[in-house]
């Protein structure tokens, strides 16, 4: 298996007969399948894919051109993004085709600002990580953080993604002051990236839709902007039915840079 995303098998399983517990007595009702062991079984697996998709990573295209990460403008917006492949430019050539240059383009085009940024980001770059290592700058004024497909992988509990994804808001506002905006990006649908099987696509779909419901809550508990992923546009991003992720990063973009606009209107 080569593929972006991973390819689900299909395991069977037995379950053993019930005790039975006499003619007249009804049997009691099965105990819940709790989600924690759920994620206990399912981890394994999700390891096992996510060391595909790191191989996958490290034969994969990225930038050879860098950017300059500068609109030209008067009282230019200071931008940081924080994210896995998006930010990294994962499948175009040009860092200018890479979502971060892109919002910034959007963002200098409709405020007639300057725009300035920087990154902090890895491929297979987790929250976790994120919340130790991203450092924003005092002067900071917009924070976007993209993250989300290694943690998919690797089943990161709502517990987690929750407490990093609030140090992460928190540490930018104490750096870079509480007027600091912050972006928070859904995470996108993979499951519509690559082909999977059936199995394949409802747990990744799950577990998107369990991070991206944490994220808008936090987004909502700490002021913060929540971005989701422009899936009406899927079809959009296919060319000669192969995903394309230079479309992807160019809608996604287009996607992103509205909420800024706005958020920058006060700094």
């Amino acid at each position: 298996m080569s593929s972006f995303l991973p390819v689900w098998s299909h395991t069977r399983t037995t379950r053993p007969a019930p005790h039975i517990l006499g003619d007249n007595e009804r049997h009691p009702p099965p105990m819940p399948f709790s989600r924690s062991l759920l994620r206990r079984l399912v981890r394994p697996v999700l390891l096992a894919h996510f060391a595909i998709y790191r191989r996958t990573i490290a034969a994969g295209i990225f930038p050879t051109v860098a950017a300059e990460r500068v609109v030209d403008g008067e009282d230019p917006i200071r931008m940081l993004f924080v994210g896995d492949i998006a930010v990294s430019g994962y499948g175009v050539l040009d860092e200018s085709m890479a979502v971060p240059a892109q919002v910034a383009g959007c963002v200098g085009a409709r405020t007639g600002r300057g725009v300035a940024w920087d990154v902090v980001t890895d491929p297979s770059l987790t929250i976790s990580e994120a919340a130790q290592h991203a450092v924003v700058t005092p002067g900071t004024d917009v924070v976007v953080v993209l993250l989300g497909i290694p943690d998919v992988l690797l089943g990161t509990d709502d517990e987690r993604w929750r407490r990093s994804l609030r140090a992460i808001v928190g540490s930018a506002r104490q750096a870079a002051g509480t007027s600091t905006r912050v972006a928070i990006a859904g995470v996108p649908p993979m499951q519509d990236f690559r082909p999977i099987q059936p199995s394949g696509r409802a747990l990744i779909s799950a577990q998107v839709a369990r991070l991206n419901a944490v994220s808008a809550a936090v987004a909502d508990e700490m002021g913060a902007d929540f971005v989701p992923f422009p899936d009406w546009r899927i079809t959009e991003m296919y060319i000669e039915d192969a995903f394309s992720f230079r479309a992807m990063h160019r809608m996604w973009a287009q996607a992103i840079a509205p909420a800024l606009v706005g958020a920058t209107a006060e700094v």
